[in-house]
């Protein structure tokens, strides 16, 4: 049975367009448990998630620890919009349920990439066209 991950965010300092976001922002957030991120628009809420989730495009200091540790990548987020995550890949983005059931394998990489004929490093603004 898998233990509930818990979340610890230290010290985090995150600036958003040249203005400071998070100034040595700390949080803990139990396993297990229903936490609620209140506030108006703009203050933070969907970047404190993206950062948790492991937004590779946005760049901060600080630490964020999972424990748990090996349950770390049980750690998942869903947008207030049900599009494409835009830090991952367009095979990632398709083998996200994969991923998160533990069932992605080798074959099915290979086959979906032989399916989309891209590249495994393709992204979805990549691919638009009108």
């Amino acid at each position: 049975m898998n233990t509930p991950v818990s979340v610890h965010l230290k010290d985090i300092i995150f600036t958003f367009n040249g203005t400071p976001l998070f100034d040595r922002f700390s949080l803990a957030l139990e396993g297990g448990k229903c936490t609620c991120l209140l506030g108006q628009s703009g203050c933070g809420k969907s970047t404190l998630l993206g950062l948790i989730s492991g937004n590779v495009s946005l760049h901060f200091d600080g630490k964020i620890d999972f424990s748990p540790t090996q349950q770390a990548n049980h750690i998942s987020w869903m947008a207030q919009d049900d599009l494409l995550l835009p830090w991952l890949s367009v095979r990632d983005n398709v083998l996200l349920g994969a991923k998160l059931r533990f069932e992605v394998t080798p074959t099915l990489v290979e086959n979906l990439t032989a399916t989309l004929r891209l590249s495994p490093l393709n992204f979805p603004v990549e691919c638009v066209n009108g």
